[in-house]
């Protein structure tokens, strides 16, 4: 029944309440007929009930029970409970939860309870009835395309007695729903590890992505201390499920998806703040039907705590041992309710400015400097291909310059103060390195990435939820974020400078010797060290707002609707970088008639503005030919989204085995890119960056289906059988309609074992950044197969307008088993296997990948490389492109062991594995298999290791608890596509035979502990702290520019420490 939208204010309250009234009285009613009968209420489950506040443990009580629970009191939310792990009856559970408050439980509808202050005021069968408003606790599987819909408990004209409330106290029913497709990863039909709030205060991270990115199932990506790898949106942390691209990892937050945030079209999860998170569940496998494009490897649902009453908030600092990337940290969230009950709001912020780390030279595992050096004559000296080894050093530049040619001029080398001097040479001499020989500590490729680049960071998150009527609710979301993050790119590296014999800063002697071997030309090598690095620059700014309304239709069924804007802006400039058109006419010195140095352009053009720039020495130039070489590009992008989406869900019908629950959507979405840049980078101008004008713009249109069949329930063979699945109709305006589709079965043959299995059809599309996004340029370091040769070409990225979407197939299957018994309660695991073949995957392959192939014989890519007279390579195309197929199988573990409470403590146990059994790329030459890949060169594919575990043990015992995690990661190959003499089949004849293709392995322990210093009246306090990397171990040898090591697996920083202090109220 809906109130009339005329009555006034009085009238809608005496409304209301009467309504209220009746509908209690009714439920009160039922409860005398056993409305929660004997069965129900003795029936076993396994509940997994974290410590938590009041309100969240009830709504884990709904949901682990599929019992329909109804509370009231606006305080729910500060008191605490202890939580509950184990097998229990739904009446001893009640009992546990309730046992610590002055709360007691009635039941009052089919499968519906009340928990209710003790001592209220009963009807007149003697069963408790509400005596002050209700309060709404949170909504039931926020972002769950299918959930079991709020009951309408009692109809208007239900007969039954009760008492009303205080007068003119309005009343409203709220109820929390149970979802017969459950979030639990024990439970779902599709394999899901749950990382709750608490869990990310145990491990003291600052940000949820350091958190997630522990999980075995995840590849780390993109974090400060691997973002000099690359210019673009450096300080991000991005998602990466199983390897396959972070772009193929859909990251919603409450259910809806988030604005990209980065030049991969992919989310920012700097841009959350933590304190805010209730919880976050990660669904492995395809869920493209469910969720929609992007969730080919899986989905990420950040769930706030949109009930948050009281305040909280954390103060921390953290540093290395080393006494760098020093972070200081602080966060705040509140919450409150209004209007009596029927609306509440939430706000959040958090603040965070790590100082990050100098770059290679400061740490010695770094310092030594390790690189693959090509060996040209491994035919016939017995040593392979290519030879790893320490101490490299440039062997055609140096930071005061080097003469490279002709003789007998090679090898002079010139001191800081200009000086000739010779030069040593060391071993495997090539076209940019050598091992050993002048230049200790002075490789300019070392010398200017950072180990983890300073970033400064706030996030702020705001919610407002509104009950417009009974039936019918109102909320509104708006969130800000902005990083600002600074890099060190490549300071100038040249190693074919003309010098002309009447250069005006030549010295003399030099002079002389070109005078006496007539040459007219010499060629030069400088790395610019005194001339300084590139700074790159990165702000990214993103706006979102969502307005939606939701609502129950009366029988059982649920809606909601929504409006979604996002913004993102980000700008990157590169400071200090040098304008190449006027290299060469500041180098070309000579004496003016006037006996002056100046340009030799300037002797016909007086007005160009040239300024001679002296190469021989170090800071030998002037400031006004330093000031007329550089400046700044720049690059400025807005990414915008527009998403309206409708949907419903209920329970249209039963079986004999219990309802039948249904979801329906449709949603449009609109993502444009818009960007300019400089105008020397139109043009390619610069020594680095050269960002684009970029404009494009995708239309999507969608339409699902999902439920879930019970076939079975409580029979001779089966305690439970249920099928399910979805359908969704996706049209692109840039590459037409597909179809996406998914189907699960989960058996359960026993009340402790379930088996679970899945089978999909997931799509994703190119996004616009892939699509439409701008070409950039900048220098990378390749080795040749073909010449046997290193190289230091220009590699350009951007988008491809030709994309087509990439398709997956999916299947999962996996067993789960939650014993019971003295020894077993409390024990829960899971194994899940996973294979995801997709076709026409996206993306870019990476310089050295591309020159591997063409090597290779792959004529495509071949068509992406350009080459000087003398077939070194001088281009590189690297722009994203449809790779034939990607393929991942493998398995995951997942254990949770709680014992039971001692008097010593409490103790839990946690082990999460992944195994990987194939990471397949497949292109025009054919396979490669990266798993078991823990290296990777720079501009080559990375891969996966062959299995890595995480597992931790938590102790608790009053006001302490202590968590001791550690995380293994096995010996990998280097490189898949190289031979070394660990390999079958390896030969030093090989082109692609190494002296070692093997990564040794590591494991890392942290440690973090919390002391709770004040608990009172609701107030808390705590202490915490950890210790990183406790046992200081320094990352194995694996060669990648600038780093010494693959550091998206590895550690860089060494032991680190961090302490805070942290309250609620």
């Amino acid at each position: 029944m809906r109130i009339g939208a005329k009555a006034g204010p009085t009238r809608q309250a005496a409304s209301r309440s009467l309504r209220g009234a009746v509908k209690l009285a009714a439920m009160s009613a039922l409860f005398c007929s056993h409305a929660v009968g004997e069965d129900l209420a003795n029936r076993a489950v396994y509940f997994d009930i974290k410590p938590q506040s009041l309100a969240g443990a009830l709504i884990e009580f709904s949901r682990q029970s599929q019992i329909q629970v109804m509370s009231q009191g606006a305080d729910l939310a500060q008191r605490h409970s202890a939580g509950l792990v184990g097998r229990y009856t739904v009446r001893e559970a009640l009992d546990r939860l309730l046992s610590e408050t002055d709360l007691e439980y009635t039941p009052t509808a089919p499968n519906t309870i009340a928990a209710l202050p003790q001592g209220g005021p009963r009807g007149a069968t003697g069963q408790l009835v509400a005596s002050q408003g209700t309060i709404r606790l949170a909504q039931a599987d926020v972002g769950r395309p299918v959930s079991a819909p709020a009951v309408d408990n009692a109809s208007p004209d239900a007969a039954g007695t009760g008492s009303a409330t205080a007068a003119g106290q309005p009343l409203q029913e709220v109820i929390v729903s149970g979802s017969r497709i459950v979030r639990s990863g024990f439970t779902a039909p599709t394999p899901v590890t749950v990382v709750g709030a608490q869990r990310i205060e145990q491990l003291a991270v600052t940000n949820v992505g350091d958190a997630l990115n522990r999980l075995p199932a995840f590849r780390a990506t993109q974090s400060p201390s691997t973002s000099f790898l690359s210019a673009a949106n450096i300080g991000a942390r991005t998602l990466d499920l199983r390897g396959l691209g972070a772009e193929r990892t859909l990251v919603l937050v409450n259910g809806r998806r988030f604005i990209p945030s980065s030049s991969r079209g992919t989310v920012d999860v700097n841009l959350i703040p933590a304190m805010l998170i209730d919880r976050v569940e990660v669904v492995t496998g395809g869920a493209s039907a469910a969720y929609g494009s992007d969730a080919v490897a899986g989905v990420v649902n950040i769930l706030l705590d949109d009930t948050l009453t009281g305040m909280r908030g954390q103060v921390s600092y953290g540093e290395s041992q080393r006494g760098d990337n020093g972070e200081y940290q602080a966060s705040f969230a509140g919450g409150m309710p209004f209007a009596a009950g029927r609306g509440h709001v939430i706000v959040g912020a958090e603040y965070s400015d790590a100082d990050g780390m100098g770059n290679c030279y400061t740490r010695s595992w770094c310092a030594t400097a390790w690189s693959n050096f090509n060996n040209p004559g491994h035919l016939t000296n017995g040593l392979p291909a290519l030879v790893r080894m320490p101490h490299t050093h440039g062997a055609t530049f140096t930071p005061g310059g080097l003469i490279n040619g002709p003789e007998p001029l090679r090898g002079i080398q010139f001191l800081a103060d200009g000086t000739p001097a010779p030069f040593e040479y060391g071993s495997f001499v090539g076209p940019f390195f050598m091992s050993g020989g002048d230049g200790e500590g002075r490789n300019a490729f070392w010398t200017a990435p950072l180990l983890a680049v300073p970033v400064e960071r706030l996030a702020m998150f705001g919610r407002v939820n509104v009950d417009l009527s009974d039936d019918v609710r109102a909320f509104a979301d708006l969130s800000f974020g902005r990083i600002q993050a600074r890099g060190q790119g490549a300071q100038t590296r040249d190693t074919n400078i003309a010098i002309q014999q009447d250069n005006a800063f030549l010295p003399e002697s030099i002079r002389q010797m070109m005078i006496d071997h007539d040459i007219a030309t010499l060629s030069f090598g400088r790395a610019g060290e005194d001339l300084g690095v590139a700074i790159n620059r990165n702000d990214n700014r993103t706006w979102r707002l969502a307005l939606g309304l939701e609502g129950e239709l009366g029988g059982g069924w649920r809606w909601d609707g929504y409006y979604q804007y996002g913004d993102n802006d980000y700008e990157q400039t590169v400071e200090n970088n040098r304008i190449q058109s006027r290299f060469p006419l500041a180098v070309d010195a000579v004496y003016a008639p006037d006996g002056s140095i100046v340009c030799r352009s300037a002797l016909t053009d007086p007005n160009n503005g040239c300024q001679p720039i002296n190469l021989f020495g170090e800071f030998q130039f002037s400031q006004a030919a330093k000031d007329w070489l550089y400046g700044t590009a720049w690059q400025r992008t807005k990414i915008e989204q527009h998403v309206l989406a409708f949907n419903l869900q209920g329970e249209p019908l039963s079986t004999w085995a219990g309802p039948v629950p249904v979801a329906f959507g449709v949603e449009y979405r609109e993502d444009s890119i818009a960007g300019d840049a400089d105008p020397i980078s139109q043009v390619s101008g610069w020594y680095v960056g050269n960002g684009q004008s970029v404009d494009g713009k995708v239309d999507v249109k969608e339409a699902y289906l999902e439920t879930a069949l019970p076939l079975a329930r409580d029979t001779a063979f089966a305690k439970s059988l249920e099928l399910n699945g979805a359908m969704r109709l996706t049209e692109y305006s840039t590459s037409g309609t597909v179809e996406t589709w998914k189907l699960g079965l989960v058996y359960e043959p026993l009340d402790w074992v379930r088996l679970r299995a899945t089978r999909s059809r997931d799509i994703r599309a190119p996004n616009v950044q892939e699509l439409f996004g701008a070409t950039s340029a900048a220098f990378g370091r390749i080795t040749d197969p073909l010449t046997n040769l290193n190289g230091l070409p220009r590699v350009f990225t951007g988008g491809n307008p030709d994309l087509q979407p990439e398709v997956a197939d999916t299947w999962t299957a996996g067993v789960v088993f939650t014993p019971y018994g003295t020894l077993f309660d409390g024990l829960r695991v899971s194994l899940d296997y996973f294979d995801i073949s997709l076709k026409d995957a996206i993306t870019t392959v990476g310089a050295q990948t591309i020159v591997d192939r063409c090597a290779s014989g792959a004529a495509d890519f071949c068509e992406l490389i350009t080459r000087d007279e003398t077939l070194a390579v001088i281009e590189v195309r690297n722009p994203a492109i449809n790779l034939n197929r990607l393929i991942a199988r493998g398995t995951d573990l997942e254990l949770d062991y709680t014992l039971p409470q001692q008097p010593w403590g409490k103790l839990g146990v946690r082990l999460l594995g992944t195994w990987v059994k194939d990471l397949i790329t497949i292109d025009s030459v054919g396979p490669t298999n990266r798993a078991g890949q823990t290296g990777v060169q720079t501009g080559a594919t990375p891969g996966l290791p062959r299995w890595t575990a995480n597992a931790s043990v938590t102790y608790d015992y009053g006001p302490l608890m202590l968590t001791l995690e550690g995380r293994y990661i096995p010996k990998g190959k280097y490189d898949a596509t190289l031979v070394g003499p660990e390999d079958d089949g390896y030969s030093p004849l090989l082109p692609n035979s190494i002296s070692t293709n093997r990564v040794d392995g590591r494991f890392y322990m942290n440690l973090a502990g919390q002391y709770t210093l004040v608990e009172r009246g609701g107030t808390e306090i705590e202490l915490f702290g950890a210790i990183y990397n406790a046992l200081d171990r320094d990352p194995p040898v694996s060669i990648a520019n600038g780093a010494g090591t693959n550091t998206m697996l590895f550690d860089v920083m060494g032991r680190l420490y961090r302490l805070g202090l942290r309250f609620r109220y």
